[in-house]
């Protein structure tokens, strides 16, 4: 009751068509599918957001998980990892 429902990407393929009505109007949620690009519209507002991102990754305020480490050799495997949909978090490529 009185939440908000949030759709974030299509990984999954398109959200089915929504009952208005039915889901959402009984329940007074809030829906919204927020984009980078409704909060970023400028370079000045993408770079602001950026550099405010990477002082709290730096000082800790937010803890970036990896999920796998790939080194360069294994880049191959990565794509196909990425293709099969085996990465469930961040991923990188290591030299």
């Amino acid at each position: 009751m009185r939440g908000t429902f949030v759709s974030f990407g299509n990984a999954s393929g398109k959200l089915e068509p929504l009952d208005v009505g039915k889901l959402i109007a009984p329940k007074g949620l809030f829906l919204t599918r927020p984009s980078i690009a409704h909060y970023t519209a400028t370079r000045g507002e993408l770079d602001e957001a950026a550099s405010k991102l990477f002082e709290m990754i730096k000082s800790k305020k937010v803890i970036v998980e990896l999920f796998k480490k790939y080194s360069l050799n294994e880049v191959i495997q990565a794509h196909k990892d990425l293709e099969g949909r085996k990465i469930i978090g961040p991923a990188i490529i290591t030299t």
